[in-house]
């Protein structure tokens, strides 16, 4: 869980330099990967 955060934090930071250039396709990825990754927290 906490390397999806970090991811997302890296992530904003590219997106922001390289101009929004792959942010839906990465977006897509990201949301597949939670998605799949939902597992209960406790």
């Amino acid at each position: 869980m906490h390397n999806v955060l970090s991811l997302s934090i890296f992530y904003r930071k590219t997106t922001k330099s390289k101009r929004l250039e792959f942010s839906e396709r990465e977006k897509d990825i990201l949301n597949k990967k939670k998605i799949v990754k939902k597992e209960p927290v406790e």
